[in-house]
């Protein structure tokens, strides 16, 4: 759409302004979107409803004024208001374009109707910030927060950030609080997970506050004693309980990649077939937007999953490498759910109570990576 509209753009930028989305240049006919927000359609697409505005001349009507949140009106010009609301219609217009164009076929299990429905609240929310990620979230909070608190209070709520830099990349709404507790396990200073939990709370009280979500998960958060909590990891017995399911259990194919590959869950979800390489007889795929160091790594296909990879190659159905049974990308939620229900089914351990902490997360395929290459 950009290209039609011979506007340049840049998603995914690193100089945006801090405090900011994106934005769109009038005089460079140019828009650029944060990288933390390269991935949700609705800030593109505010965005190029300033192009449209800029290009064509189309401007927000009336209602579209009226509906605007409050905030919007307040934060800008009387004159300036018709092009906002043209925006903010245009990526309203567009997600809902998507959603139908999903439900039109229906559903084929009760489990992505269920998904659905608890999707319907943040798709029809006027915030752009619904599908915001955490890593936005607190760039967001940040900026409103700063001046709010003192010096080195917020550089306490920084360096606790960082802790959570495993699942930063998560769509905020779809963190669980097997993802946070995990980040927390992880520190080994009761004091450093406290103000990590203090963060949290504060996070999720401001996401509420915007309708992104309804539950603060923090109030869940163990911190326990001074000493660090061991992430825990498949046993040998009961990585082959899964492999041996391989073929006769759904998801199982999933899970023991996971464990195989070492990349996070949303890494690897997220995993097109184009990922997949041959080189010198060797096979690899090229995955993975963290970290620097980790963006784009080459991870080498174990013999033990290149059958798995290669049947998953075959499929038709679906771009994506490791997909739900429609063939659509699988959220972090989403998988969660399965893996608790398959390991359940294995008789490995229990589907977990609401605010219980289990013992195996999907993070654990990741630290069963990291055993599996120190044998």
């Amino acid at each position: 759409m950009a290209k039609e509209l011979h506007v340049g753009q840049d998603i995914g930028s690193r100089k945006v302004p801090k405090g900011v989305l994106g934005y769109y240049d009038t005089q460079a006919k140019y828009l650029a979107v944060r990288s933390t927000e390269a991935g949700n359609i609705s800030t593109t697409m505010h965005e190029l409803g300033h192009a449209i505005v800029d290009k064509i001349g189309m401007n927000g009507t009336a209602k579209m004024i009226a509906n605007l949140d409050p905030v919007s009106t307040q934060s800008y010009s009387q004159e300036a208001l018709p092009g906002e609301a043209f925006a903010e219609f245009m990526w309203r217009y567009m997600t809902d374009l998507l959603a139908n164009k999903r439900t039109k076929g229906g559903f084929s299990t009760k489990k992505e109707a269920l998904e659905y429905v608890s999707t319907l609240k943040t798709q029809g929310s006027r915030n752009p910030d619904a599908n915001i990620t955490f890593a936005a979230l607190f760039e967001r909070f940040e900026a409103q927060h700063d001046e709010r608190v003192k010096d080195t209070t917020m550089a306490g709520y920084k360096s606790a950030y960082k802790y959570f830099n495993d699942i930063s990349a998560m769509l905020f709404a779809s963190i669980g609080v097997d993802d946070l507790q995990y980040c927390i396990d992880a520190v080994p200073g009761k004091r450093t997970r406290q103000v990590m939990k203090a963060l949290a709370s504060l996070l999720y009280k401001y996401a509420g506050s915007r309708q992104i979500v309804d539950t603060n998960l923090a109030q869940y958060i163990y911190v326990g004693k001074g000493e660090q909590i061991e992430r825990p990891a498949f046993t040998m017995a009961q990585l082959n309980t899964v492999r041996n399911a391989v073929g006769s259990v759904p998801y199982t194919d999933y899970i023991l990649c996971m464990c195989y590959l070492g990349f996070r869950p949303n890494e690897m979800l997220s995993l097109t077939k184009k990922a997949y390489h041959e080189e010198d007889g060797a096979s690899y795929l090229v995955g993975g937007f963290k970290t620097e160091a980790g963006t784009n790594r080459k991870v080498t296909i174990s013999p033990k999953i290149l059958p798995i990879i290669r049947r998953r190659l075959a499929d038709k159905s679906s771009i994506y490498l490791f997909p739900k049974q429609d063939g659509s990308v699988m959220r972090d939620a989403y998988f969660r759910d399965v893996f608790y229900e398959t390991l359940n089914r294995l008789g490995i351990q229990p589907i977990p109570k609401a605010g219980e902490r289990a013992h195996l997360v999907p993070y654990s395929c990741r630290h069963t990576f990291a055993n599996l290459m120190a044998l």
